[in-house]
């Protein structure tokens, strides 16, 4: 018992991911991301702080009682700006020709779009940054003269290549990890 009691000390200070949000009616609330239903609540920020450390030794020693694994931290990722897309052959053809109709190769394309979808501001110390952002906004997705479902289907197309992106690079993070 003594031994489960020193590994469940260990995991508490591994560096979990801990969220911070103020509600209207129960203050403050601090959750763990990685153990799913860990939450403490508080009138202040640090109360909350402090309480999550009580509801993390808690929901560990639940864990380890019904067996249980206890979910090690997310390793944190920092994309390369690299990134590989797999989209329908159809999509593939509509940014074809939305690149050329824009004047623009198909990567750069993607990426002023992207930008624009997300409404995305560089750091001031970005030099290529400022030029995607510049043209994002000339590119103007929302004020476009297509008709509402072609906006519609375009932006839902660009949102679909986020979380595609996103896939992409937590299973290209997975497997870097498992090599």
């Amino acid at each position: 018992m003594e031994a489960r009691s020193l590994a469940r000390r260990r995991y508490l200070d591994l560096p979990y991911r801990i969220v911070l949000t103020r509600d209207a009616d129960k203050g403050w609330i601090a959750y763990v991301e990685e153990l799913p239903g860990c939450e403490a609540t508080g009138e202040s920020a640090e109360e909350a702080v402090h309480a999550i450390r009580e509801s993390m030794e808690e929901w560990m020693r639940t864990a380890t009682r019904e067996g249980r694994r206890i979910p090690r931290p997310r390793d944190v990722v920092k994309p390369d700006g690299a990134l590989e897309l797999k989209v329908p052959q159809s999509l593939h053809e509509s940014l074809i020709r939305a690149a050329v109709r824009e004047g623009m190769a198909l990567q750069e394309y993607i990426t002023v779009a992207l930008a624009a979808v997300v409404r995305w501001s560089p750091p001031a110390d970005e030099r290529e940054g400022r030029d995607v952002a510049a043209r994002s906004r000339r590119l103007g997705l929302s004020t476009r003269t297509d008709g509402p479902w072609e906006r519609k289907a375009m932006l839902a197309n660009v949102v679909l290549l986020g979380v595609i992106a996103l896939a992409a690079i937590v299973l290209l993070a997975v497997a870097l990890k498992n090599a």
